[in-house]
């Protein structure tokens, strides 16, 4: 009876432990592909929707459909709205109808981690993540995948580099920890990679990190 007792507890555990693996996975994968699949649906709805607005126009000037003319429109529509975002009167609207967003349940969680996941991977040249190292966090043994933002130097004098820890899913998230500079493990893999990490919950970790193979612009 024994024997038959612990064989259901380790077929309950076997069980839970698939079951848990599959939601996080399941999960993870779903804030993947969150961030790519709203971009596609946004601009495939927009190119839709003015087609469908200017075909009726279009033919009834030159007697005929013209292709293209939903995607010249679409971006067109779409730099007007980025002239629009950089101006101090549609940064201000943009600002108050975000605000919105974040104070609304569930979907502030979805719009932060949309944003600034496309942040990130869209703007390399103006992101605050110079580098990406692996940092004993929060104990020694245990590591974890560091963005460095900068360095600074401590009371001693020494060089010390602030790495952003992140939280996933979002990697704009996350502690703040300063490192002394000799600690922090260099390795090859770029911000991109590193996002895609925190952003997949370690489903998306390469087999192997390595070290770089050269160093250069170092913080």
């Amino acid at each position: 009876m024994e024997r038959e007792g612990t064989l259901e507890k380790k077929k309950d555990g076997v069980l839970r432990h698939m079951f848990n693996h599959l939601w996080k996975t399941i999960v993870a994968g779903v804030l993947v592909v969150v961030p790519f699949y709203a971009t596609y649906h946004i601009i495939r709805f927009l190119f839709l929707y003015i087609d469908g607005l200017s075909q009726p126009v279009v033919k009834s000037i030159v007697g005929h459909r013209v292709g293209g003319v939903g995607f010249v429109l679409t971006f067109l529509l779409l730099y007007v709205l980025g002239v629009f975002a950089a101006n101090v009167f549609g940064r201000s609207l943009l600002k108050w109808f975000e605000g919105l967003l974040l104070r609304a349940p569930l979907v502030k969680n979805v719009y932060a981690t949309i944003k600034e996941t496309v942040g990130i991977l869209s703007f390399p040249g103006k992101q605050k993540f110079k580098r990406v190292i692996l940092v004993e966090y929060p104990r020694k043994g245990i590591y974890a995948i560091g963005f460095v933002t900068g360095s600074t130097l401590s009371p001693e004098g020494k060089k010390l580099l602030s790495v952003m820890v992140s939280n996933p899913p979002n990697p704009a998230t996350g502690n703040i920890v300063y490192v002394p500079e000799e600690d922090a493990m260099e390795t090859n893999l770029t911000i991109e990679e590193a996002v895609k990490i925190v952003v997949s919950g370690g489903i998306l970790t390469p087999k192997e990190i390595t070290k770089p193979s050269a160093a250069g612009g170092r913080v």
